[in-house]
């Protein structure tokens, strides 16, 4: 009898010990845990990076274990080696999948001199599972400036660009300015682009933030020139001293046209095989490819002038492919396909040209709809808004919606952003030249007065919106007359007048002004079904509705 209290002791202590790190939910009636799930599994280890006051963290969920995340994230402290979920908690709610799943995170205002503990988190219906944790210690050698951008003010041979020097990091400045080149400028130690300083320390009496800004002149019209800011500081007191320098993301920036100079079209039908092609959205290594609305990618080759019917498998998502978006050229997305008789779909898929592999990605958690935009923006993320709530049951425009969605597609995350001034079905979208700002075009629709056709500017780092100027004339709303496209930073945008016969092509300055360009040399024909895509710095238009033809946009 003594040894069986000894032996449930002993059992009972282990079971306390297993359950340290991971937190088990048990069934209400046996007090066990369920035997159809698991909890979910991390990859061991993981990076944590330091920054400017800041800690960089990344891990992988391997597998959710049979149940649904329910929530996802990460756990701190600056006193608990081990935190928990009732610590500091930075949390990403569901996690969908696919799996495995990477998840980022950035720790900020971080203190100097304190050693702060962290690791990953995720919840099911088991119960808690915690990753391996890690710790970091901030001190002044790990804390660098900070530098940053700002839109630059472009002219037909000038450049005057602007930077802003947000922290010093504790570190003594000897000198700050840009680099600028015709060539990309990496690597940092080229001799293709030419420095040009603005100054050594900061100046008496500055203040942190601190802007400065220079002017390039005598710099072709027309031509791209790629620019960076930089800030160089003192690592070390040391004889002889140490010195590194910090680069912000560098910008490719578009001098302007000279006077006159409105772009040309051309005629290049005969260039093309068009027994072998199709309405082409997407230029990708020298092919055009088309994701048809029935799910088939399609390719065609300019140079052999071959189209190749199934250059990859079909789509495996619900019915129709109806919106989607090229991302940083080889990854294709795709939102809220449809069929005729289902819902319109909330999945989302991934699919990789390289690879010819598509993936789920996490479902979009807003209201399914039909006439929205996607587009991506200049941080790195996808952004969705507007249309029309479709269901069976509420066919054609149930419901105009608003809101505003960015979705991350390498954290795999959908976050609710600031919702669009009106309700707008029918939009069209850009990135504009800044990198860092998004330009969406409502149109088709009234609500005290008439707003279709009125531009806003959404600014993804302060998650607001702005009014832009309308264009200079008159033109028809609906998207299915108009297009967008951007070339080197440069966002142009063909429209057909209000009087519905001609296309105009406009280009949109940094400044947000209008610049009307070329007439397109076809009149106005109701049945032309064209769609544009981007191929070497040209704008090709494909008309796939007889008479067929195909013109060319040069800048």
């Amino acid at each position: 009898m003594k040894t069986l209290k000894y032996l449930t002791i002993v059992v009972y202590w282990f079971f306390l010990y297993s359950c340290k790190d991971d937190e088990v939910k048990t069934n209400s009636l046996t007090d066990k845990p369920t035997e159809t799930s698991k909890l979910p599994v991390f990859e061991d280890g993981g990076t944590i990076e330091p920054s400017s006051g800041s800690l960089k963290l990344s891990n992988t969920i391997v597998e959710n274990g049979g149940a649904e995340i329910t929530q996802h994230g990460y756990v701190w402290s600056d006193s608990k080696s081990e935190p928990t979920v009732a610590d500091n908690k930075i949390e990403f709610g569901k996690a969908a999948g696919p799996f495995p799943l990477k998840i980022s995170a950035e720790l900020k205002n971080l203190k100097l001199g304190v050693k702060y503990y962290v690791r990953p988190f995720a919840i099911n219906s088991v119960g808690t599972k915690y990753g391996s944790g890690q710790s970091y210690q901030l001190t002044e050698a790990t804390v660098l400036p900070i530098i940053k951008n700002l839109d630059p003010a472009i002219g037909i041979s000038s450049l005057k660009l602007k930077a802003r020097i947000e922290s010093t990091g504790n570190k003594p400045i000897v000198s700050y300015g840009f680099q600028y080149s015709e060539k990309e400028l990496i690597p940092a130690n080229s001799l293709s682009f030419v420095i040009k300083n603005v100054g050594t320390s900061l100046p008496s009496g500055s203040s942190i933030p601190f802007d400065f800004e220079t002017e390039i002149k005598d710099l072709l019209a027309n031509t791209v020139y790629y620019t960076r800011a930089f800030v160089s500081i003192q690592t070390e007191n040391s004889v002889p001293a140490k010195y590194e320098t910090i680069y912000d993301t560098q910008k490719m920036i578009r001098t302007l046209q000279n006077s006159g100079a409105v772009g040309t079209w051309t005629d290049i039908t005969s260039e093309y095989n068009l027994s072998q092609l199709s309405s082409y959205k997407v230029w990708y290594k020298g092919l055009h490819y088309e994701f048809s609305r029935y799910g088939s990618i399609q390719s065609y080759n300019p140079l052999t002038k071959i189209g190749t019917l199934n250059a990859g498998p079909k789509f495996p998502g619900v019915g129709y492919i109806e919106n989607f978006v090229q991302y940083k050229d080889s990854k294709v997305y795709v939102f809220m396909s449809y069929s005729t008789t289902s819902n319109i779909s909330k999945e989302v898929w991934e699919y990789d040209i390289d690879n010819k592999k598509w993936s789920k990605m996490a479902e979009f958690p807003g209201v399914p709809r039909a006439a929205t935009v996607s587009v991506v923006g200049g941080n790195g993320k996808i952004f969705i808004g507007g249309g029309n709530e479709y269901t069976v049951t509420k066919p054609g425009y149930a419901t105009t919606m608003k809101d505003w969605w960015e979705f991350d597609p390498i954290a795999n995350k959908w976050t609710k952003k600031a919702d669009i001034p009106y309700p707008l079905y029918d939009l069209q979208g850009f990135e504009t030249a800044s990198n860092e700002v998004v330009i969406s075009l409502g149109l088709s629709f009234s609500v005290s007065g008439n707003v279709g056709g009125m531009w806003h500017k959404y600014s993804p780092n302060t998650d607001t919106w702005v009014q832009l100027p309308n264009l200079p004339e008159s033109f028809r709303a609906s998207k299915s007359k108009m297009w967008t496209q951007r070339i080197n930073n440069v966002n142009y945008a063909l429209l057909i007048n209000s009087a519905a016969t001609k296309y105009t092509m406009w280009s949109l300055s940094s400044n947000y002004t209008w610049n009307k360009l070329a007439e397109l040399p076809i009149a106005y024909n109701l049945n032309n079904n064209f769609f544009p895509t981007i191929q070497n710095e040209k704008i090709i238009l494909f008309n796939r509705a007889s008479p067929y033809w195909i013109y060319e946009f040069k800048p």
